[in-house]
């Protein structure tokens, strides 16, 4: 299940040529990290909200396929549609894996040096030990 979040996390922060993507910032620690700590109606969320999103492409393009067989141009579109639709809960799905995805992209050093933004310090996990 993993990897249905991820390549639906991915399509939301794609790689330009001014930021990394969210594939090149330690996504798949970031979700490993989320499914282990975090609550499991979290996770199943996530889960959810990355079948809407590989199986919605027929509705927001009209194409019968799945999101991962998409070329990148269409998977843009489709997720560019999701995320402005109006029928909320399918919105809020979506805001689901955005956010999954922004907790590894806003804190991955190259990001934030192109954002001009200083990288973060090295985590204690003190909150784990006290």
């Amino acid at each position: 299940m993993q990897w249905l979040v991820k390549r639906a996390a991915l399509a939301f922060y794609p790689r330009t040529v001014a930021l990394p993507g969210a594939g090149d910032c330690a996504l798949d620690e970031q979700l490993l990290q989320l499914r282990k700590e975090g609550p499991p109606i979290l996770w199943l969320s996530l889960v959810f909200g990355a079948v809407l999103f590989m199986l919605t492409p027929l509705f927001t393009l009209g194409v019968p396929l799945p999101a991962f067989l998409l070329p990148p141009s269409w998977l843009d579109k489709h997720a560019s549609r999701l995320s402005t639709t109006r029928f909320y809960l399918l919105r809020q799905a979506m805001l689901g894996l955005k956010f999954a995805a922004s907790l590894a992209w806003g804190r991955d050093a190259e990001v934030r040096r192109a954002l001009g933004i200083a990288p973060y310090a090295e985590d204690p996990e003190r909150f784990r030990t006290t």
